[in-house]
């Protein structure tokens, strides 16, 4: 009995060498028993995953054609603020990290001059929020598309310039596409452009001797043209009048921070005149 019970195999193994053997992954050789039957999942997966690589490419071809206006005015005025920073004694480097980080066209033009010109940090803090103040506005047109981004919310708030805007609200979503997906192509490739126009701008003023004079009038030019087509509308013109009237007025009295304290006294000066200006702007629409 003893000698029977010692030649007997364990049945603990049997298990246990079934269980190593066993496919791993549902897509793998099925066990002999089932050889005869397809396990049809494994081809729909691979047919799924061709199709969203194809909608994927689409998508992004579709944001690329979207955004081509911008590509072309982005490498140009990103150009130009490169060779401002390099003037102002900042290289490639700096240009493509405050293009990442900071990401405000006219509020980089800004700080590039400013840097130059010896401005402190909390002038040109204020500088850059009230340039880039439209931005809340813009921002509050499209809470209802950051509700519905899910995932893109952020990135499409952080990305939000006056070009993106136009863009997000111009209605070219293709067919059957996610909005939210899209809209992310469109302002990640808008803030490459940026990006790829500055280091562009910065790395020629640092390998050739280009005269940067004029170049610092860009941000000028821009904001008179911004200025003339916001007086094309009757109800600007009064907030415009009150800022051209306070900038004077600092101009005499602090000449050497006539930025900072003109800012200050707009801002005073529209809260305080806020009713006054809403009903102007009420009758001018009238």
């Amino acid at each position: 009995m003893q000698e029977n019970a010692q030649n007997t195999p364990a049945q603990s193994d049997t298990p246990q060498s079934v269980s190593a053997n066993a496919p791993q992954n549902k897509c793998d050789t099925a066990q002999p028993a089932q050889a005869s039957v397809p396990d049809r999942s494994c081809g729909a997966e691979v047919v799924n995953g061709a199709q969203a690589a194809r909608q994927s490419t689409s998508l992004w071809r579709a944001a690329f054609r979207a955004t081509v206006p911008v590509l072309c005015g982005y490498l140009a005025l990103g150009s130009a603020f490169g060779l401002l920073l390099n003037a102002a004694g900042y290289g490639a480097l700096a240009a493509g990290a405050m293009s990442v980080v900071l990401y405000a066209g006219s509020g980089q033009f800004l700080a590039a001059q400013m840097l130059a010109s010896g401005a402190t940090l909390v002038e040109m803090a204020l500088a850059t929020f009230f340039l880039n103040a439209r931005h809340m506005v813009y921002g509050l047109s499209l809470l209802d598309e950051y509700a519905h981004a899910g995932k893109y919310r952020f990135q499409l708030m952080f990305e939000l310039t006056d070009e993106a805007y136009a863009l997000l609200t111009a209605g070219n979503v293709p067919p059957g596409a996610d909005r939210a997906k899209y809209n992310s192509h469109v302002q990640l490739l808008c803030h490459a452009y940026w990006i790829l126009g500055s280091v562009i701008g910065a790395a020629i003023g640092m390998l050739l001797p280009i005269n940067t004079k004029g170049l610092d009038f860009s941000l000028t030019a821009l904001f008179i043209t911004i200025l003339l087509d916001q007086l094309r509308l009757k109800n600007n013109r009064l907030p415009a009048i009150i800022g051209a009237a306070c900038a004077l007025v600092m101009r005499g009295l602090l000449p050497d921070n006539m930025l900072l304290g003109g800012m200050l006294l707009m801002l005073a000066v529209l809260i305080a005149s806020r009713r006054g200006i809403e009903r102007y702007q009420e009758g001018a629409v009238r």
